[in-house]
């Protein structure tokens, strides 16, 4: 069975059950960013990168069944624990998936050691990881860039308590991570590298900016630009739960800030892009 045959095979058999597993167990409005529409652009990202023809000794060695699964199931615990230790809580609610549909474990070897420690973004190690890690790591990371990167970024260090001041530098400096480590996996596809090192600058573009305005002392007392409105109006739906459209209706009543009309701008185009 060839590549796409399989792919094909893959989804027609298993996202329905799998969107439809994920909607019963994850609150979207606890953590709108890692609910359904990640995963899903996760997958069709790794559906892209298994193509990669550059990446056959990779991808040939990855069941696209096991793959799909991982894609949807790797965050699913974020709502419970939006920590860096969700990857553990994420395995046991994909093993309950598995229990649910009659698939043995033994079927996907790396599949729930992948899920566990999918979110070690440090990418420094003397042993090569799986092919799925590697795999689902890079799709992962490439819904770390651009809009919906500045969004999910914000919400999930805002919701780990990450305070305003210290965020910028600290996206900064994982999403410079996660670049590389595409550029190492999947850097020679010159198409994809184009896209995705202008949606890595975007990020880079947006956090350098709020760097630079909370080394400003009056920081901690005041910011009325629009880049620290949209961390403000993120930090505000996480605590009413109000979920992700409440988030963007406020930003639209704030638009005549430009760096918010361009946040808006792009976020929207991103998401009707990469729809899953």
């Amino acid at each position: 069975m060839n590549l796409i045959v399989n792919v094909e095979s893959a989804e027609n058999k298993l996202k329905q059950i799998l969107e439809e597993f994920f909607v019963s167990v994850y609150d979207e409005n606890s953590l709108p960013s890692h609910g359904l529409s990640h995963h899903r652009r996760v997958w069709n990202n790794a559906r892209q990168l298994i193509a990669v023809p550059s990446r056959q000794d990779l991808t040939a060695l990855i069941d696209p069944h096991e793959l799909i699964i991982a894609c949807y199931l790797h965050d699913i615990g974020m709502s419970e624990d939006p920590g860096t230790g969700h990857g553990l809580k994420s395995r046991k609610i994909c093993e309950t998936f598995l229990q649910k549909n009659n698939i043995r474990q033994e079927q996907y070897p790396t599949l729930l050691r992948t899920i566990e420690h999918h979110d070690r973004k440090d990418y420094k190690t003397n042993q090569a990881p799986p092919p799925l890690l590697t795999l689902l790591s890079v799709a992962d990371d490439l819904d770390a860039f651009g809009y919906i990167g500045i969004y999910r970024y914000s919400e999930i260090y805002l919701a780990r308590g990450i305070e305003t001041s210290e965020l910028a530098e600290k996206v900064i400096s994982n999403a410079q991570g996660r670049y590389s480590y595409f550029l190492q996996e999947f850097g020679e596809d010159e198409h994809l590298k184009q896209l995705q090192t202008i949606r890595f600058k975007v990020l880079l573009s947006f956090f350098g900016k709020l760097r630079d305005l909370s080394a400003r002392p009056e920081f901690r007392n005041s910011c009325n630009e629009g880049y620290c409105t949209i961390l403000l109006i993120i930090k505000n739906m996480l605590e009413s739960g109000k979920g992700f459209s409440a988030f963007m209706n406020d930003l639209k009543a704030q638009s005549e800030d430009p760096a918010i009309l361009e946040f808006l701008t792009g976020i929207n185009q991103e998401l009707e892009l990469f729809r899953g």
